[in-house]
């Protein structure tokens, strides 16, 4: 039966027509499905900080997250509805969850060199945890062609992923004459997925005098892609056909030959002026490649 007004998920279903004595209809009137959110997102953080022989440190560790549960509302299972006769109005279709555990720590110290100012010295370290799941939902959101607007993450989807990576870095700012400062730092990471990477950036600032300024930056820059990037996958099933949704880095798509998501890396060269034509008035001007 094809029914006008119902939901094109709804009309695959026992032949007949609205006047056939009892004949099961889902809707006469159509629906309308929404989809829920309930989402639970915290963090945590401690940390301390001292001095010693002259060197400042500052150590601190923070875990954070997040917890979305989709559902689907006001919906139906046209699988459920023909097999079954009946079906819920109301699914749970599944959740996501994300960690973030970060452990960081900070050391620095001024030392007078005979510059123009004095040299500053930092360096650092960094650990970091981060993982991803994806739970499964109600069976009714995903059996067959699943709750209709959203089928629920049936066994297909579900997943659970973790990555590490540390990282080291430095820091060098100095004068070496009046007027002209210079900013070179560096870091060193290593994750558990992808490897090594090494970054840098070299900047400078020369006042002309108290108003005018020129400054430049040369950096390059390293972004490895998220978990959810990498991994996140879904399957929808309708009446005629099915579309699977895999994640770049999943099993599934290396058995279909394509090519797992990789870091993305940079090179940045920037140029800038800065004016203050008045104490209540700053200009910038910036230009980058």
């Amino acid at each position: 039966m094809a029914a006008s007004g119902l939901n094109a998920c709804y009309q695959v279903q026992p032949s007949g027509s609205y006047t056939t004595p009892g004949e099961l209809i889902f809707s006469t009137t159509g629906f309308q499905p929404f989809e829920t959110l309930l989402q639970d997102d915290y963090s945590y953080t401690v940390g301390a900080r001292g001095k010693i022989e002259g060197w400042n440190w500052d150590l601190a560790g923070t875990y954070g997250k997040d917890v979305d549960k989709i559902g689907t509302t006001n919906s139906g299972n046209a699988s459920l509805f023909v097999n079954t006769h009946t079906t819920p109005l109301n699914f749970y279709d599944g959740s996501f969850k994300a960690s973030e555990l970060t452990g960081n720590l900070d050391i620095n110290k001024n030392f007078d060199v005979g510059l123009a100012a004095p040299l500053s010295v930092a360096f650092g370290f960094e650990g970091r945890e981060n993982t991803y799941a994806i739970t499964a939902g109600d069976p009714g959101s995903y059996y067959g062609v699943g709750a209709a607007s959203f089928p629920g993450f049936g066994p297909t989807s579900v997943l659970s992923r973790s990555r590490k990576n540390y990282a080291e870095y430095f820091d060098i700012a100095l004068s070496p004459i009046t007027n002209l400062q210079v900013d070179i730092a560096g870091r060193h990471e290593y994750y558990t997925d992808f490897g090594d990477a090494k970054v840098g950036k070299i900047t400078a600032r020369y006042d002309f005098s108290p108003a005018i300024a020129i400054r430049g930056t040369i950096a390059t820059g390293f972004r490895a892609p998220t978990l959810p990037e990498e991994y996140y996958t879904q399957t929808n099933v309708t009446p005629t056909a099915a579309t699977v949704q895999l994640g770049p880095n999943s099993v599934g798509a290396k058995a279909e030959g394509l090519s797992p998501l990789s870091p993305e890396s940079s090179v940045n060269f920037s140029i800038g002026f800065v004016t203050h034509l008045w104490d209540t008035l700053a200009r910038r001007s910036t230009f980058t490649v």
